[in-house]
Parts: structure tokens; sequence; C-alpha cells
């Protein structure tokens, strides 16, 4: 279980980093990775919106590490931003969308890593010990 939570604390930490990014500086978030450019022009607004939802869905990895009981709650709303987030690339993709084809290994690592842990975190990952509800 400890690299579990190993796991879940470099995703949420990852997550939650890029969230604070996008808000604090979305210029230079917007020109950090080479797809985005290709969606269209900053929309810095909308880049704080997306920021919001990263930083939410980090910080509720990490409490599902602080509290094991609430894991699966708190992973919940991630999973569902995260792995929408990742759909909708991977649709985008089969329909030749203009940003897909500038997607590069660190855009793809970004987009599905995170929505298969998550995955495997809420669905498939073994049930909350003794030990750990007692701590949680």
């Amino acid at each position: 279980m400890k690299s579990l939570n190993l796991a879940a604390a470099l995703v949420g930490a990852l997550l939650a980093g890029s969230g604070v990014y996008m808000l604090v500086q979305p210029e230079a978030w917007y020109q950090s990775l080479p797809s985005v450019p290709h969606i269209g022009p900053l929309n810095v607004h909308f880049v704080r919106d997306i920021g919001a939802a990263y930083l939410a869905s980090g910080v509720g990895i990490l409490i599902g590490i602080w509290r094991p009981l609430w894991r699966a709650p708190a992973a919940i709303p991630a999973f569902v931003f995260i792995g929408l987030h990742a759909a909708l690339h991977l649709i985008e993709w089969g329909h030749d969308h203009p940003a897909s084809s500038h997607e590069g290994w660190f855009d793809k690592f970004g987009l599905y890593v995170p929505a298969l842990f998550l995955l495997y975190g809420i669905w498939m990952r073994p049930r909350v010990t003794d030990q750990e509800n007692a701590h949680g």
C-alpha cells in the first residue's frame, strides 16, 4: 500500500503543481507545451479555469493519502475531470484535431497516466485495511 501512496503523492503533487502553474502563470504555461498554442489564441481566464480543476484534482488525490477512508470519494471528482479530459483528447486524436498532431510524449504522459492511475486507485485498488482505517 505504501507504493500506492507514493504514486498517489506523485500524481497528486504533479496535478496540483500544474494547476498552480496555470493559475499563477497562464501565459508561461500556454507556451510551455508545444501542443497548446495549436488549439487557438491564449485565453487567460480559460487557462485559469482549467488550472483550478487541476489543482482541485490534485488536492483530492492528496487528501486520500491523508485520510484513507476519503480516498475514493475525494478521487472521484478528480477522475471525472482527468478521465474526461483524457477521453476528449483521445476522441480529438481519432478525429485528427490539429492540436493532437502536435502532442508529444510529455503531453500524452501528463494526460493518460493520471487518468489510468485514478481508474486503478478508485475501482481496482485494494480495500482500506483496518490499520489504515484506524489512522484515517
